[in-house]
């Protein structure tokens, strides 16, 4: 393959990259709840309660969290409804919440997110099985910005994000080829 001289901006990567993960983004969330629904049963957990610990997997997965954090995370839901799922997601002793007003996963909430994170991954592989080809062409974008963050000097530089080199899967992932 040759290498084109057309160079990328951070920017333009962004652009490129953005609108296709986003989709995924929508793809997967209103999917999960249907393909969790037995885990969410097994815990004894309500709809909100398995977003919610879904949304917090991200914002909290090894940390405390305050609860300016958790606001912030679900700015767009009724303050009410993030409460009766936090304190839902403390009484099925998932999270742990502190005298302070912090919460944290415990051991369970841990194993849990990963079993989120299975159902998540199985999806996100099926979204996907149709799509090697742009799979590869994001994998590669996100290698080379990623490889770029990580140079010396710590910034992308123009010359480091060309189009036209080979995709590099990251090691052990999911993706075709990978």
């Amino acid at each position: 393959m040759s290498e084109t001289t057309e160079v990328l901006s951070p920017a333009a990567v962004a652009a490129a990259v953005a609108p296709v993960i986003d989709r995924l983004r929508l793809a997967v969330a209103s999917r999960v709840p249907e393909r969790a629904r037995d885990l969410a049963v097994r815990l004894n957990l309500s709809p909100q309660g398995l977003q919610t610990l879904a949304v917090l997997r991200n914002a909290m997965p090894d940390r405390v969290v305050d609860r300016a954090g958790i606001d912030a995370v679900f700015v767009y839901t009724l303050h009410q409804q993030v409460e009766a799922a936090v304190a839902e997601l403390v009484g099925e002793s998932l999270i742990a919440a502190h005298e302070s007003g912090t919460v944290a996963l415990n051991d369970r909430g841990r194993e849990v997110v990963a079993e989120l994170y299975a159902v998540t991954g199985l999806l996100v592989d099926e979204l996907w099985a149709d799509h090697e080809d742009l799979s590869n062409k994001l994998a590669a974008l996100v290698h080379r910005a990623v490889a770029a963050r990580r140079a010396p000097g710590g910034r992308p530089s123009r010359s480091r994000l060309r189009r036209g080199n080979p995709p590099v899967p990251p090691p052990r992932c999911s993706w075709p080829n990978g």
